[in-house]
């Protein structure tokens, strides 16, 4: 069998540049339509990744509230997709989101656009052909999903079986 590696594309296919949340001035806070605060990781006219204590599901309708020096602007979008940013403590997910209508404004709240200087996260690869064998998790892979269905990836390297257990039922949806 064949080793697939998934790779990061070669080409930039984003429509419009990422903004840190900092280079924005007048942004105060974001919270979903409930209030509940989340920490916004980048920002474009088509979307943001978020990062929340609470799992935001794939497909999901998603209602922003953005609290600027000048009011509160509200912003609907869907979530693109989703995964588990850290195990320590409470749970944290990363998030993108997709806006329902390009957020125009932004030029107004950031001045010049001036794009995130860091590189986009690369996704890791992985191999599709290793064997798992008598693993207790390969279960959890099969079987029927709905449309509220979502599918965790956890790649841990380097711990002990009885720690990712521990971790894995951190997540007990």
């Amino acid at each position: 069998m064949k080793n697939k590696k998934k790779q990061a594309p070669e080409t930039e296919r984003r429509k419009w540049p990422r903004l840190k949340p900092s280079s924005i001035p007048s942004l105060k806070s974001v919270a979903l339509g409930q209030g509940t605060e989340i920490d916004a990781i980048d920002i474009s006219q088509g979307g943001m990744l978020v990062e929340t204590e609470v799992r935001l599901r794939p497909q999901m309708r998603i209602h922003l509230k953005l609290v600027t020096s000048d009011g509160i602007i509200r912003l609907e979008g869907s979530v693109l997709r989703s995964s588990i940013a850290s195990l320590k403590g409470i749970p944290r997910y990363k998030s993108a989101i997709a806006f329902e209508q390009p957020f125009n404004q932004l030029n107004q709240l950031s001045g010049p656009v001036q794009p995130q200087s860091e590189p986009p996260e690369e996704t890791p690869s992985f191999d599709e052909s290793v064997d798992e064998g008598d693993n207790p998790f390969t279960r959890l892979a099969y079987g029927e999903f709905d449309e509220n269905s979502a599918i965790l990836t956890v790649i841990a390297r380097d711990i002990s079986d009885s720690s990712i257990r521990e971790n894995v039922k951190l997540n007990d949806w």
